[in-house]
């Protein structure tokens, strides 16, 4: 009787575990469709206006492959996963504890509604680099350094390529405002 529970338990994981694959599958595939649709689309548009398009289509191509090879190999080389995973929510993980995978979801939403927070209150070119710094010494448990130079390398690509590239109009951060108005009234 233990037994056929067990194999019962065990069927209905399986069958969970495929639905999320499948799950995992549309999303990616969509993913796959956006990013190649950019570099489609923006092919006969003028460099100024295909730029954008051309390097996140690029970006995401490149993105996704490389996610589809992780993936796969995680599939045919089961591990135990122990190790540190940045905002790894495990929905599709096999045998992880629910409790578990609501934890990291929690942490995701709390993760990317500051980062949005802060994007809306001190602007892109803090927020982003200090959301990477944190998340990165929190969750991946990196050393300082490898934040920093992280977040370096995520200014200079805001820097580089949107403010002086493409001449990004950021939105005006809400403190900075609020500061300067305090400044203009004195």
């Amino acid at each position: 009787m233990e037994q056929a529970n067990r194999e019962e338990l065990e069927r209905r994981g399986s069958a969970r575990r495929n639905r999320l694959l499948i799950a995992e599958g549309v999303i990616v595939v969509t993913m796959l469709a956006g990013f190649v649709f950019m570099l489609i689309a923006s092919r006969d548009w003028p460099l100024g206006a295909a730029l954008f398009p051309r390097i996140a289509g690029f970006m995401g191509l490149v993105t996704v492959v490389l996610y589809v090879i992780q993936r796969t190999r995680e599939e045919l080389r089961p591990r135990l996963l122990g190790g540190n995973r940045v905002l790894d929510i495990g929905w599709s993980d096999y045998g992880v504890e629910q409790v578990d995978t609501k934890s990291r979801a929690i942490a995701f939403i709390a993760t990317t509604g500051g980062l949005w927070v802060g994007i809306w209150l001190i602007g892109f070119h803090i927020a982003v680099p200090t959301y990477l710094i944190t998340v990165l010494m929190v969750y991946g448990k990196v050393p300082w350094y490898w934040g920093v130079l992280a977040a370096a390398i995520s200014y200079g690509l805001i820097i580089g390529v949107y403010d002086t590239l493409l001449h990004t109009a950021w939105n005006d951060p809400i403190l900075f405002d609020f500061v300067k108005s305090l400044r203009s009234d004195s």
